[in-house]
């Protein structure tokens, strides 16, 4: 609807107060030059709306300078300003010129005289009652001017009408109860974006499904955090879940007799404990007993060797053997790329892209990859932990994720897939971070930097699998094999 101004007038003009008093102009001249500065586009009125409680209102403006007398008729100059505007029962119009200003007018019509010039640089403000019965997007447009010093300024009002805020409800809920908890659920308007997520409880098991119930309105039902944009009614949501079982494979056995425990996580089987084996599968042993500099310095030989952690470095492992029954052992990766083969027939050290699958399979399974407590690094880790609060869980006894007491038990791992990732350190000039950090090797060099290999990481203190580039094919990192 089209709300014409100038009939709303007739029966208004009381409102405004309006006395017609004398006014004096300067000389009047016979020519002008005007400069308009666009205001911006109009608010979408199928979009924003008006709170009554907490209102906010929707802002349009406009501007003219006008230039007028001498030669070149910039003699003289004005700055008029408009900002216009709808609350729920009237159009409020404002008005500020560098030059006085005498009357206003809207489409022809004068709503204020003043009978004392209102002075420069002074806002002032109109308010024009709404009809009855307007409604949302009515187009209200008039003419107004602004009579003053120099010439009139000329605006054409145009603006659609901003309505009341209409509240829909998002109600989540959670199947079966307390297998997860679910946030974003509230009062929202028609067309909002909101974020929703739902979290498994990770403590026992759970994992995310997806979403049911009115999923037209979602941008990925199969996503645990996903956006809602919201329809012109109430609708309502379900997250589901369901245990996750950890589905163990047939297990390996490399060239030396060590028998592995194995797991099958989404369309891959992988090694759940690091590789331990110190021969070749062709029979030949693997070169071992490099001293510090000769492991530091191996880029100029480029031997391929393993290095078993010093057990004398770490409290609770009393020899060599022990220690890599717990934590396996340190290969430089000339020992990866050797072909006469690292990991037992019919398994491979991982490729990157292997890692990023076994990765983007837990983040599907409602495990982001972040820093948060269900993150996917804490999903792989295993839930041996100084200080675990869950139960079998906190243990002091090797192997474990260490956590000082003044970091507290913020994350911990809780091996919802059987990986049991832990924490090998690793061997560069030193052995260093066993307990608080877990390195693994891929078979991937770098394209950029091809003497730098790809690796993957976790640590304590954090939810995250982190990939990079390793900073040597001379460090020591655990294994983890892969069947092809």
């Amino acid at each position: 609807m089209m709300v014409a101004l100038a009939t709303l007038l007739i029966g208004s003009l009381c409102f405004w107060a309006c006395q017609k008093d004398e006014f004096q102009s300067g000389k009047p001249d016979t020519t002008e030059h005007i400069e308009l500065k666009t205001g911006q586009v109009d608010p979408d009125c199928n979009t924003y709306c008006i709170n009554p409680e907490e209102p906010a209102y929707f802002e349009k403006t406009d501007q003219q300078i006008i230039y007028w007398g001498g030669s070149q008729n910039n003699a003289h100059s004005k700055t008029v300003d408009i900002v216009y505007y709808n609350t729920l029962d009237a159009f409020i119009l404002k008005i500020k010129s560098s030059e006085d200003i005498a009357n206003l007018l809207v489409d022809d019509i004068s709503v204020k005289e003043f009978s004392i010039p209102l002075p420069a640089d002074t806002w002032y403000e109109l308010s024009f009652p709404l009809p009855y019965g307007w409604e949302v997007c009515d187009d209200f447009n008039f003419q107004f001017s602004v009579i003053g010093n120099g010439p009139p300024a000329v605006f054409d009002v145009d603006y659609h009408l901003i309505g009341e805020c209409v509240y829909y409800t998002l109600e989540l809920a959670v199947n079966p109860e307390g297998s997860g908890s679910v946030t974003g659920a509230g009062e929202y308007i028609a067309g909002e974006q909101i974020s929703i997520a739902a979290a498994a409880n990770f403590l026992l098991n759970w994992k995310f499904v997806n979403w049911t119930g009115d999923t037209d309105h979602l941008d990925d039902p199969a996503s645990a955090i996903t956006y809602v944009t919201m329809p012109e009614q109430s609708i309502s949501l379900t997250a589901i879940f369901e245990q996750i079982e950890i589905i163990y494979g047939d297990g390996a056995t490399d060239i030396d007799g060590n028998e592995y425990i194995t797991v099958i996580i989404g369309e891959q089987e992988w090694m759940a404990e690091n590789l331990r084996v110190s021969r070749y599968n062709n029979g030949d042993d693997i070169t071992t007993g490099l001293s510090r500099n000769e492991w530091q310095f191996n880029w100029q030989n480029e031997v391929a060797a393993y290095a078993i952690y010093d057990h004398n470095e770490v409290d609770g492992i009393n020899s060599p053997e022990e220690m890599v029954e717990i934590y396996g052992k340190l290969y430089n990766w000339y020992v990866v790329d050797d072909p006469r083969g690292l990991c037992p027939q019919g398994w491979s050290v991982p490729s990157a892209a292997d890692w990023r699958e076994l990765v983007n399979y837990v983040v599907d399974q409602g495990f982001p990859n972040t820093n948060v407590i269900n993150g996917a690094g804490n999903a792989l880790k295993s839930c041996l932990q100084v200080g675990s609060p869950l139960d079998d869980c906190n243990t002091s006894e090797h192997p474990r994720w260490n956590i000082l007491p003044s970091q507290g038990a913020d994350h911990y791992g809780f091996d919802a897939f059987g990986f049991s990732a832990l924490p090998g350190g690793q061997r560069g000039s030193f052995y260093v971070e066993l307990g608080t950090l877990g390195f693994w090797w891929s078979s991937t060099l770098s394209e950029y930097f091809p003497y730098n290999p790809h690796r993957m990481y976790m640590r304590n203190l954090n939810g995250f699998v982190y990939e990079n580039i390793g900073y040597s094919k001379t460090y020591g990192y655990s294994v983890r094999c892969v069947r092809d």
